[in-house]
Parts: C-alpha cells; sequence; structure tokens
C-alpha cells in the first residue's frame, strides 16, 4: 500500500486500484495486468462527475429541481449539475481514512445537508 495526499494505492500481483479519500473516496484509478480500467481526472483538481467510480450516497440519479418528497415532507437538496441534485452529496467531499492496509481501505463520510443525516462507510477489498 502506498498512501501519498489523500489517495491510497492498493496492490495485488496482477491488479492495483488508487482510492481518492479527498475526491469523494471514488475509485480513481483500477489497472488489471497492467491494462486501466478506469477514465482517471482530467487534472489533480476535478471533482466532477466524468471520471473514475464514487459512491452516490444518500440516492442515486436525478432529483429534478432538488425537491425530494419523503414521508410526507419535501426536502430541498443541494443542485448539483443545472436545476438538479444529481448523484448524491458525497462524491466530491473529502473522506476520512479509517483503516488501511496493502490490500484494503475503509473509508467514512458524515452525510448532514440532507434529510438522511447518516455516515457512509463503504469497504474495499
Amino acid at each position: 500500500m502506498r498512501h501519498h495526499g489523500g489517495v491510497i494505492e492498493l496492490h495485488t500481483p496482477r491488479a492495483c486500484a488508487a482510492v481518492d479519500a479527498g475526491r469523494g473516496g471514488r475509485l480513481a484509478g483500477l489497472a488489471v495486468d497492467g491494462r486501466e480500467l478506469l477514465v482517471g481526472p482530467p487534472d489533480a483538481a476535478d471533482r466532477g462527475l466524468g471520471w473514475g467510480c464514487f459512491l452516490m450516497a444518500p440516492w442515486a440519479g436525478r432529483i429534478a429541481g432538488g425537491r425530494l418528497s419523503w414521508h410526507g415532507h419535501l426536502h430541498r437538496l443541494p443542485l448539483s449539475v443545472g436545476p438538479d441534485a444529481l448523484h448524491g452529496v458525497v462524491y466530491d467531499r473529502p473522506w476520512t481514512i479509517e483503516q488501511a492496509t496493502p490490500t484494503e481501505v475503509v473509508l467514512g463520510c458524515r452525510l448532514t445537508a440532507t434529510p438522511c443525516r447518516s455516515a457512509a462507510r463503504p469497504a474495499s477489498d
């Protein structure tokens, strides 16, 4: 395992995965037998939706107008793409590295800006 900046690299004999904790806890790279399988970031600062593989929490997809009706209440979600709320609120936030070994990483991110106040904690091994 290598850790530089917010990026953790996990290695097995045939594969290498790069997890970017600083930019949404996303899988920023995945190479198997030397072949990269994911589109990488266009630059060192990009937090957009067009690269890597990221957790969409607390919802996946587009919520028109950022308005969510939940248990009889209308909630306004943060708008991320034009007039809509897209793919949750954690894809561009920094995540906390809770545990890291050469082949596994556990990240955490607290959800506070939505009606779904909780935590996301994906593990990868």
